[in-house]
């Protein structure tokens, strides 16, 4: 059976103002980074690198610390490693220019949000928190720490973990109404809280 949805489209964050409408929805972001056929295999190992900790692969969970909104408690690590050679295999066969164009098509549609949030108006949400990126890119982490707000805590755990404006993309999907055809904030509120609570996206709700 075909599941039938709306499609999906990614955008830079140069897109905002040509493709996001100032309506009500729910929308993620992704870390976007394309290889090139003359990426070698330190590129690769160091493109992973980030995935790994941007995915929730290489993290420290603090045990005294609750997701609230989500019901979730950590404790420990989680570290993944990938040798070298393991790399060398990935990229350096007869057939890398295929695997390399046809991975750039799959990526970032088969990778997992960085955040995924809800706003009454997508279009100064998204550009909120590129402002703030793109502020943040040059403070001290100590200058970060005192923001708040969604928008700021975005940026600033965002630029903790080295992960800039032009890394990222975006997606959206517009939620006007519920069932019953009203505008329902706290429907797109329980849907966001769904979906955080299954991706668990590193850079979500704490």
């Amino acid at each position: 059976m075909m599941i039938k949805a709306d499609p999906i489209f990614f955008y830079r964050t140069s897109e905002i103002d040509e493709y996001v409408p100032k309506k009500p929805g729910l929308y993620a972001w992704y870390l976007y980074e394309p290889l090139s056929e003359t990426v070698n295999v330190l590129d690769y190992e160091k493109l992973t690198d980030l995935s790994k900790k941007f995915g929730g692969m290489d993290i420290k969970l603090e045990s005294n610390k609750a997701n609230k909104e989500f019901g979730y408690y950590w404790t420990g690590s989680i570290k993944k490693e990938q040798s070298h050679d393991e790399s060398k295999k990935l990229l350096d066969e007869s057939d890398r220019s295929y695997v390399l164009s046809n991975f750039n098509l799959f990526f970032p549609a088969f990778a997992s949000p960085v955040y995924i949030g809800t706003s009454k108006n997508l279009h100064s949400r998204l550009t909120n928190h590129v402002k703030y990126l793109e502020n943040y890119e040059d403070l001290p982490s100590a200058d970060q720490n005192s923001t708040e707000g969604n928008d700021k805590n975005f940026a600033s755990r965002a630029n903790r973990q080295n992960i800039k404006s032009h890394n990222l993309v975006f997606t959206f999907l517009v939620v006007e109404k519920n069932i019953n055809g009203e505008d329902d904030g706290n429907a797109r509120e329980r849907i966001e809280q769904l979906l955080n609570g299954i991706n668990q996206p590193i850079l979500g709700k704490r």
